[in-house]
């Protein structure tokens, strides 16, 4: 069996005055080049999953158990190890720099390029996610562009170092469904094509055959379903899983009811 890239083991988060922890004696491998996706409704603890992968979890979390990384002999670094793309794009482009600068500035600080390569990089970045005209846009600010023009500059951001892993959080949930599906087709188009380990957080059901070959549900915070996607969707176990499957509800604004759902 393939060594896992990330060991999970007992992983429990709790922030000051929840009523519960976020999550609770999480266990979890993902293989090098896996493609996972972690589905829950709101509060299920997916989006703090997330965050514990990328190192981001606040100073104010009380966390236990231990994330092992399959790195030579230190520990991942956020932006080169590993890379985010939140469902806001504002959430990591800054307004007032131009795109181009903001890419280069990325792929400066963990790759050992020039300034003229890194700007090179930049441009080619915007290329790989379907920007058009790359030495325009990257002149331009982000606020001049669409919603998802924004959304593939982030996507291009989070990959600028070539990071191993990439942690896609609700990234095409703000987006009309045209546009979710054109950046639903990049994110697995770019992870085959570099070999990226993805687990994408979403509240949609409908979107993990799309993008991950393996389904994992979180239940207030803990793991209540987990194997290839196919398995899931066509025979879940849990009373949860089988009923997100029922409901095709849309997870984050009508809350679920029944077959052990409530409380």
């Amino acid at each position: 069996m393939t060594a896992p890239f990330v060991a999970i083991r007992g992983l429990g988060v709790g922030y000051a005055g929840a009523a519960r922890p976020a999550l609770q004696d999480v266990d979890l491998d993902i293989g090098p080049g896996e493609r996972v996706a972690v589905i829950g409704e709101s509060g299920s603890g997916k989006s703090t999953l997330a965050l514990a992968l990328a190192g981001l979890l606040p100073p104010s979390a009380t966390v236990s158990g231990r994330i092992d990384w399959r790195l030579p002999g230190r520990a991942p670094v956020p932006g080169r190890d590993i890379g985010l793309v939140f469902q806001d794009p504002s959430a990591s482009l800054d307004p007032v720099m131009r795109v181009g600068a903001q890419l280069a500035e990325v792929v400066r600080a963990h790759r050992r390029i020039g300034r003229r390569e890194a700007a090179a990089e930049a441009e080619a970045l915007l290329a790989a996610v379907g920007i058009p005209d790359p030495p325009r846009a990257a002149r331009g600010f982000p606020h001049r562009l669409s919603g998802g023009q924004r959304q593939r500059i982030a996507l291009a951001a989070a990959l600028a170092a070539r990071p191993s892993l990439l942690v896609a959080d609700e990234a095409t949930s703000a987006l009309d469904t045209l546009v979710q599906a054109g950046i639903v087709a990049l994110l697995r188009r770019l992870v085959q094509e570099n070999g990226t380990t993805l687990v994408a957080i979403t509240h949609d059901l409908a979107l993990a055959p799309q993008l991950a070959d393996r389904v994992i549900v979180l239940k207030e915070g803990r793991i209540v379903e987990d194997g290839p996607t196919d398995t899931v969707l066509a025979a879940p176990r849990s009373p949860y899983a089988k009923a997100l499957l029922a409901a095709h509800l849309d997870l984050q604004t009508l809350p679920l009811v029944g077959a052990g759902l409530a409380g």
